[in-house]
């Protein structure tokens, strides 16, 4: 949680200094995607703080926080690399509606999931008991 707290500090200070330089863009990085990245660190932060204070999550609220996390970092890697990394694709396969597609799916997942765990708080179905025998 103090690295994500920390993490949120310096990229919104670095998002506000990256605006503050011509054509808001720093090494090819708009301030843009600074400050955006900066806001989700923090978002975590203070999810995790939450967590912390009511002393760990179980059931449902445990499940929607595990598919925010890895959907969310899924769709930073899928977008950096179908939509920022474009140019290296080869031209024949270079439709962007399709990248554009590709990149933003994981996002548009974790949107349905986090509806049908959190806001449905409905899981049956998801969750199999193992077929173990009982012990004795």
């Amino acid at each position: 949680m103090i690295f994500a707290f920390a993490t949120a500090v310096l990229f919104l200070v670095q998002g506000v200094v990256v605006w503050q330089k011509p054509h808001h863009m720093l090494v090819g990085v708009p301030a843009g995607m600074v400050l955006f990245l900066g806001t989700v660190c923090l978002l975590a932060a203070i999810g995790d703080f939450r967590m912390i204070l009511e002393g760990g999550l179980r059931g449902t609220r445990r499940m929607a926080r595990h598919l925010w996390r890895m959907c969310f970092g899924l769709f930073v890697a899928t977008g950096s690399f179908f939509i920022g990394q474009a140019k290296f694709i080869p031209a024949p396969i270079r439709v962007m509606p399709l990248l554009f597609a590709l990149g933003i799916a994981p996002l548009v997942i974790l949107l349905y999931w986090m509806w049908r765990v959190r806001l449905r708080r409905h899981v049956s179905g998801l969750i199999l008991e193992s077929e173990m025998p009982a012990p004795g």
